[in-house]
């Protein structure tokens, strides 16, 4: 596939009347040459056809609004926004519409910071302490955490968050904003190397460690070195002006009766690990660099060598940044997500058909996630038939009683609780967001699943009494830790 013609699409936009309750705008008309490859011009519009239906189903369940970017080869060959960057006003989302990207920023703080590797300025494996200067983090033994545990998450280091939640109406970084400060709240809970633990602290430390050695300010430096050689148009993501918040699309909740609701506030530290406002169309640009060996239209971000040692995977398939994987049919993935307060996106890249996508979403919903893998499938060529369904069981009263109640989780330090409503299971991170809850339907007493999801699945675990003592949550190849059901004492 990496060696047809693929068509780019006109920037004339073109209004959809796809459902009455739905304003779709997307880019229309392919500006295609007459010696075009006429099997990658039917397979574009094949898949740009299926996405469509796909989501359309999803406005009509109530998402908001779906904005996503597909990319060929080093070239961004369509984009399209559809649904409501407001939907109070009935203000419809348009493909220079601003989303926040969540935690697919993380491979670009990871990207930075290889840039400096390669400049010779520090080194992988490195302790990090040795640039921190006076923040250094508190590890133990000494300088045992490594550049390299910082980006793979293995740095055994505890995950104090430090987010803070604004009103949704401020869309200004407040000041100062504190990287330095991060650092001291962090301390050694598992020796390094020994498990894989998602921490966004360390990639807040990691974002400090950028400013640290280069004098320049966290964003400046991504800008300068990572965005705009690649031809990525803002030159504010992370500290967005008043004309970029007038283009922003406004964050939903989701409520367990498959509503929408405007969400109350935004959070906004830690930028490093994921908060920056950018189109489909800037960052897969970034993700086209990394399916093309660091070189995206000419322009060369990294070298060969160390964007493979991002795609490399230690634990739990995560490399320098990024997921890896190879799926059903052989094909090597690059991938990250990200959901806010509000918002939700999917990067996919696969290295073998070197074709990717990246879709946003104003909600916190699964939806992007669906679309994005229908996406990497149309562009190999193949069909798609959709996640499988999964039949749902009643449980007795008795059984709904064991589960409901308080969970830790240890990987953010963070409280989750359980309730059952309708026959549902709610799930709800009180320090994390709170007032939203994900919904999970019962496949057995133990197990359960989220309608619609792509495998996200909950499995509890009982002790040889036949109590419940816990739960494991897992989607895809991803494990995202062990919950602890937690005493009345605790």
């Amino acid at each position: 596939m990496s060696n047809r013609r693929w068509c780019r699409r006109s920037g004339r936009k073109t209004r959809y009347a796809l459902a009455p309750t739905a304003a779709l705008i997307a880019l229309a008309g392919l500006a295609c040459g007459q010696n075009g490859d006429t099997s990658a011009d039917a397979t574009l519009a094949h898949t740009i056809s299926v996405l469509e239906g796909l989501i359309q189903e999803e406005l009509d369940a109530g998402v908001p609004s779906i904005s996503l970017a597909l990319l060929v080869g080093d070239e961004v060959v369509w984009s399209g926004a559809y649904g409501y960057a407001n939907v109070g006003l009935k203000a419809p989302a348009t493909t220079e519409s601003l989303y926040n990207t969540a935690s697919t920023l993380k491979p670009v703080t990871s990207t930075a910071v290889l840039t400096l590797v390669e400049q010779g300025r520090l080194g992988l494996d490195d302790p990090v302490n040795r640039y921190l200067g006076e923040h250094p983090v508190i590890d133990d033994p000494p300088n045992s955490v490594t550049v390299r545990s910082l980006l793979d998450h293995t740095s055994g280091l505890s995950d104090e968050l430090g987010q803070t939640m604004t009103s949704v109406l401020d869309r200004r970084r407040p000041q100062p904003v504190g990287l330095q400060e991060i650092p001291a709240t962090m301390k050694t809970r598992w020796p390094v190397g020994e498990m894989w633990r998602y921490n966004n602290s360390a990639y807040a430390v990691a974002g400090l460690l950028i400013e640290k050695l280069s004098g320049m300010s966290y964003e400046e430096y991504i800008v300068a070195h990572v965005l705009a050689p690649l031809g990525v148009a803002a030159t504010r993501p992370v500290n967005p002006d008043a004309a970029m918040a007038e283009m922003m699309a406004f964050p939903y909740l989701e409520d367990p009766d498959g509503s929408f609701r405007p969400a109350a506030g935004t959070r906004t530290d830690l930028y490093p690990a994921g908060d920056a406002w950018v189109r489909p169309q800037d960052m897969i640009r970034f993700l086209g660099a990394h399916l093309n060996e660091g070189v995206f239209e000419g322009e060369r971000i990294l070298s060969e060598e160390l964007v493979e040692e991002a795609h490399r995977a230690n634990m739990e398939d995560y490399g320098l940044g990024w997921w890896t994987r190879v799926d059903e049919k052989g094909h090597r993935l690059i991938l990250h997500g990200g959901m806010g307060y509000g918002y939700s996106v999917t990067m996919i890249g696969d290295k073998d058909a070197r074709v990717g996508v990246y879709a946003m979403a104003n909600a916190s919903t699964q939806a992007n996630y669906r679309v994005a893998d229908a996406a990497v499938k149309l562009l190999r060529g193949e069909e798609y038939a959709g996640p499988a369904e999964r039949v749902a069981v009643s449980l007795e009263p008795a059984q709904w009683d064991r589960l409901t109640g308080m969970y830790w989780y240890d990987d953010f330090d963070s409280r989750v609780e359980i309730t059952a409503e309708d026959g549902m299971l709610l799930l709800e991170y009180l320090d994390l967001n709170p007032g939203s809850q994900l919904v999970f339907h019962p496949e057995s007493g133990t197990r359960f699943f989220q309608r619609k999801s792509l495998d996200l699945e909950l499995e509890f675990r009982e002790d040889a009494a036949g109590e419940i003592v816990g739960f494991s949550m897992r989607q895809f190849f991803l494990d995202y830790g062990f919950l602890e059901r937690l005493s009345d004492s605790r």
